[in-house]
C-alpha cells in the first residue's frame, strides 16, 4: 500500500504545487490587503475630516461624473479622515468600462481617484487588488478561476490525508519515532534537510493545511459543491434571493440609499447586538438591497448582513454570526477560518505565516521529485551499459 500512497501524493502533490505557491504567497500578503492597499495608495484612501454627505446624494454625484455608470456598492459610515470606497458597473448598453472603482471624498463627492479593481499588474495603485485576484482566481475571467482554483483545492484536501498517511510513523504508538518525524536534521546533507523540513512542516501543520483546503473549496465551490452537501445534512437557512419576489417588477420603483440606510439602523436582530452598517450593494437584476454589517470586534465569527427588497423595503432577511442551524454555523465560519480573522490580529499574522510554509512545502515537494528523479535516470543509464 505504501508504493500507490507515494506515487499518488507524488501526482498529486505536483499537479497542485505551482498553484500553491502562488496561492501562498499571495495569501501570506493580502492576510493585510485593506491596510497594504490604503498604505500603498494614501492619495485614494484619506481625505480631511468633514461632515459626510448623505449617501444617496453621493451615489448622484458619482454617477453624474460619468452617464455610462451605475453604481453598485457603496460605503458607508466610514471612519473619519478615510475616503468611501463605490463600486460601480456599466449600464446595460455599455461595453468596454476602463474601471470599477470609485473613491470619493464622502464631504464632497470629489473623485480621488478610478480603478480598476482586481486588474493586472504590479503598478501601485493595481497591486494589492490584483494579488488578491490572483490569489483568489488567478485573475481568470469569468467562473474559470473559481472552478480551477476550487478543483486544485479538491485535490489539496484529498492529498492532506495521503501525505499524513505517508509521514506518520507506521509504529504509531512509538513516542521516538514521532520526534524523527517532527525534527529537522538541520547539519545533514541538503537533500535530507530537504526532505526532513517537507515531512515534519506538513506533520507540524498538517490540521490547519486541511482547514486551509477545505475553506477553499467551500470559498471556490460553496455553491455547487459545499452548500448542497451541508443543506442536505443539516437546515440551511433561506438566502435573500429565494426570499425575494421571483421575478422582479420591473415596473416598480426603487427605494434611495439613504432609505436603506434607515431602515438598516432599525434592524434590532443586528443593531442590537453592536452591528452597524458599513455598506450597500445594490442587485439591480434581482432588485435586492444587501447591506453589510460590522461590530468592533477584532474577531470574526461570519459575515453580518441584511436584505431588503429594493422597490417595498421589505427585510428579506438578516444573517447573524454563530445564530442559525448548525449548518449555518459551519458555512459561516469558513471565510473567517481562511482568512485568519476568526483569531483577529494574531489570526492574520499566523495565516500570513502559512501562506509562506505553504510555498515552502509546496516548493520542497519538487524538489525532492526532482532529486529521485535525477536519480532514477543515472540508475537507469548505469543499468543499460
Amino acid at each position: 500500500m505504501y508504493g500507490p500512497l507515494v506515487a499518488l501524493h507524488r501526482y498529486l502533490g505536483l499537479t497542485i504545487a505551482l498553484f500553491l505557491v502562488v496561492a501562498g504567497l499571495t495569501g501570506s500578503i493580502i492576510a493585510f490587503h485593506k491596510e497594504l492597499d490604503a498604505w500603498a495608495n494614501p492619495d485614494l484612501f484619506y481625505v480631511l475630516e468633514r461632515l459626510d454627505l448623505p449617501t444617496t446624494e453621493l451615489v448622484r454625484r458619482v454617477e453624474a461624473t460619468d452617464p455610462r455608470i451605475h453604481v453598485a456598492f457603496v460605503e458607508i459610515s466610514v471612519e473619519p479622515g478615510r475616503s468611501a470606497a463605490i463600486f460601480v458597473e456599466p449600464k446595460a448598453e455599455v461595453t468596454g468600462l476602463e474601471y470599477n472603482q470609485v473613491f470619493v471624498d464622502p464631504s464632497s463627492g470629489q473623485i480621488l481617484g478610478r480603478r480598476e479593481h482586481g486588474g493586472c499588474c504590479l503598478e501601485r495603485r493595481a497591486a494589492i487588488p490584483f494579488l488578491y485576484n490572483l490569489h483568489r482566481r488567478l485573475s481568470m475571467p469569468g467562473h474559470w478561476g473559481d472552478w480551477l482554483m476550487g478543483g486544485v483545492a479538491i485535490l489539496w484536501f484529498f492529498d492532506c490525508f495521503v501525505a499524513l498517511a505517508l509521514a506518520s510513523p507506521r509504529h504509531v504508538f512509538s513516542a521516538r519515532r514521532w520526534r524523527t518525524a517532527l525534527h529537522v536534521r538541520w547539519r545533514s546533507s541538503g537533500y535530507r534537510i530537504t526532505f526532513d523540513l517537507h515531512r515534519a512542516a506538513g506533520l507540524w501543520t498538517w490540521l490547519v493545511l486541511g482547514v486551509l483546503a477545505f475553506t477553499s473549496i467551500y470559498l471556490n465551490l460553496g455553491d455547487e459543491i459545499v452548500r448542497p452537501i451541508t443543506g442536505a445534512v443539516s437546515t440551511l437557512s433561506p438566502t435573500p434571493y429565494d426570499q425575494a419576489r421571483a421575478p422582479a417588477d420591473p415596473s416598480l420603483g426603487q427605494r434611495s440609499f439613504d432609505e436603506i440606510v434607515q431602515l438598516s439602523a432599525k434592524t434590532s436582530e443586528l443593531v442590537d447586538r453592536g452591528f452597524a452598517a458599513t455598506g450597500i450593494y445594490y442587485d439591480r437584476e434581482a432588485k435586492i438591497y444587501l447591506v453589510d454589517f460590522e461590530n468592533k470586534s477584532p474577531f470574526m465569527f461570519g459575515f453580518a448582513w441584511a436584505a431588503f427588497d429594493a422597490s417595498t423595503g421589505r427585510l428579506l432577511g438578516t444573517q447573524l454570526p454563530g445564530v442559525g442551524s448548525g449548518g449555518d454555523v459551519f458555512l459561516q465560519l469558513q471565510f473567517p477560518l481562511h482568512s485568519g480573522r476568526i483569531g483577529g490580529l494574531a489570526g492574520r499574522i499566523f495565516i500570513s505565516v502559512m501562506g509562506v510554509a505553504i510555498a515552502i512545502l509546496s516548493i520542497t515537494g519538487i524538489l525532492i521529485w526532482s532529486k529521485k528523479r535525477r536519480a532514477r535516470i543515472k540508475r537507469g543509464l548505469r543499468a543499460s551499459r
